[in-house]
């Protein structure tokens, strides 16, 4: 089995396509981001065998998570208090 870079790529922009779409948690922003590394990786040929790019895109993704998520969702709700009129209620 063979992982082209551009499959990468198509991933990871689906995956930022769906996280534009929904309210979520930022997860699926950090798989795709990560994808698109791992497509740049792989383009470079960096990232050999298909086992090793799906372990980078594993470990990656789970160090993303843990280190950029919760800073990157209290930023955003910050701004987002900031924009809010002063008493509303969907703070």
């Amino acid at each position: 089995m063979t992982i082209a870079w551009w499959h990468w790529l198509a991933l990871g922009l689906v995956l930022i396509a769906l996280e534009m779409r929904t309210h979520g948690g930022f997860y699926i922003l950090v798989f795709g981001v990560t994808a698109i590394f791992v497509s740049g990786l792989s383009l470079l040929e960096f990232a050999g065998p298909a086992w090793v790019q799906l372990l980078l895109f594993t470990s990656i993704s789970v160090v993303s998570l843990l280190v950029f998520r919760d800073p990157h969702k209290r930023r955003a709700k910050r701004d987002r208090a900031e924009l809010s009129p002063p008493g509303d209620a969907w703070r």
